[in-house]
């Protein structure tokens, strides 16, 4: 033995009467490729799954938001002559004093956040407008059934005109308020006060590259949760509704109908 070096011996030990010896052993090439293959598997299989909970999370925020939008609403007709809110007033001033729904009824909702959907790509906030507009408006992410707003001729409240802002629609006005829509998630990026019926298989691309569903005029409907849109009705309750749906349903944007 070479002097200074320590010869260390193999351990043994006994397994049924036989000596063994215990050697180190470590993972091959193979098995790690084993390994790594059953993660990537898995993942594959995971993350989908966790991204549709994300999401179904997403809409149920969205839902709760609009449910409590919706109460806000009645508790201001309670308030105004059993009366809902106009789309926009005017009454203060064209541009500068335009006050949109959401304005009307923010005394009725506890956070600024309810009027923004959790799964839209932006926040609400409010930019500087050019033009004289206001900059003070109550951003939102959702818009208003313009059947409840404003429009020639004056003081027309029917399923074919709409009510001015000197003829708010009152509650006892709408003959199926389980069945018409109030506010619905609209695609615009800061204000969203209006919305007609939307157009026939007509789609456009917004600011953010997504397909919305787009009306004859004003602001835009958006299938922002599997394939559909979250809406509140008269009554105040909420709930998801298939985009194509209201292609062929117009009862949603009509204060009377035939039944």
């Amino acid at each position: 033995m070479v002097a200074g070096r320590r010869h260390t011996a193999p351990q043994h030990y006994q397994v049924m009467g036989e000596e063994r010896t215990l050697k180190s052993r470590g993972f091959t090439l193979i098995e790690l490729l084993v390994v790594i293959a059953i993660i990537a598997i898995l993942a594959a299989i995971l993350f989908p799954v966790f991204a549709q909970a994300r999401e179904k999370a997403r809409a149920t925020s969205c839902l709760s938001n609009m449910k409590q939008l919706g109460l806000a609403f009645i508790m201001y007709a309670s308030d105004h002559d059993e009366s809902y809110p106009s789309v926009y007033d005017d009454s203060l001033g064209y541009p500068a004093g335009r006050i949109i729904w959401a304005d009307k009824i923010s005394p009725y909702v506890k956070s600024r956040g309810l009027f923004a959907c959790p799964g839209g790509p932006d926040t609400v906030r409010m930019d500087p407008i050019a033009g004289g507009w206001p900059n003070n408006l109550q951003g939102t992410r959702y818009s208003m059934n313009m059947v409840h707003g404003w429009h020639w001729p004056e003081g027309t409240v029917n399923g074919t005109g709409w009510a001015t802002i000197e003829y708010p629609v009152r509650d006892s006005q709408f003959r199926h308020p389980a069945e018409t829509s109030l506010i619905q998630e609209s695609s615009n990026a800061w204000w969203c006060h209006w919305l007609w019926h939307p157009g026939w298989n007509n789609y456009e691309k917004n600011q953010f590259g997504e397909t919305v569903l787009i009306g004859v005029l004003g602001e835009t409907i958006y299938p922002r949760h599997s394939g559909g849109t979250n809406m509140t009705f008269v009554d105040g309750h909420a709930k998801h509704r298939n985009t194509s749906s209201l292609l062929t349903d117009h009862r949603w944007c009509t204060i009377q109908y035939e039944d």
